[in-house]
């Protein structure tokens, strides 16, 4: 195993000679332990103390960095990388902010690595779920009856055009900002004005 770009410099002993092309992470264990059962060998963006920088299925732990708020040295990170394998890795990606950083990197990532992505603007249009919903709405497709709020701009919710319970969610899913609403939820659900009135606070 080595360490690539890491808080400590410097080489493990262990690391497995191979003309297979390593499957580069960015995600969580919940990718690495499919890949690993399928006999890919795995290099994972990675902070020293997450428990998929010691999964046995990994070879290589890149050094993290915030996709969102650092991409400059998550992107030197991972080319770093890249460059001392004998054969282009294959960059498979988990999250949105991990979605967002390779469409928006593409043509630098691309020069050392392996990947599908879609195209760029539709990238950006779905991952925001505002513009997404105009997009939605411009090809008539059958999505739930959507409105936007910006409680930073307003002291306390508005009256909502749709019919309790409702569903609210970021317009992206940046984990600094979510996580402190609604823990590891993607969403949460409010049953009433008076339960949006309690968490409008905290948005």
């Amino acid at each position: 195993m080595i360490d690539v770009g890491g808080e400590k410099e410097g080489t493990e002993v262990r690391r497995e000679a191979t003309a297979r092309p390593l499957a580069c992470v960015l995600g969580d264990t919940d990718l690495v332990r499919p890949l690993g059962l399928a006999g890919i060998r795995c290099a994972v963006v990675t902070r020293p103390d997450s428990p998929k920088a010691y999964s046995r299925y990994v070879d290589v732990r890149i050094g993290w960095a915030d996709n969102w708020a650092d991409a400059d040295r998550m992107r030197a990170n991972l080319l770093g990388f890249a460059a001392e394998t004998p054969v282009p890795p294959i960059l498979l990606y988990q999250y949105d902010g991990d979605l967002l950083f390779v469409s928006r990197n593409r043509a630098a990532l691309a020069e050392r690595f392996r990947f599908t992505i879609a195209d760029g603007e539709l990238i950006e249009r779905l991952i925001d779920k505002t513009r997404f919903h105009e997009l939605a709405v411009e090809r008539g497709l059958p999505v739930p009856a959507t409105t936007v709020v910006r409680p930073a701009g307003e002291a306390g919710p508005p009256e909502l055009p749709l019919a309790f319970p409702v569903i609210l969610k970021p317009v992206t899913r940046r984990d600094s900002t979510w996580r402190p609403v609604a823990g590891s939820a993607k969403a949460l659900l409010v049953d009433s004005p008076a339960a949006l009135a309690e968490v409008w606070p905290r948005l």
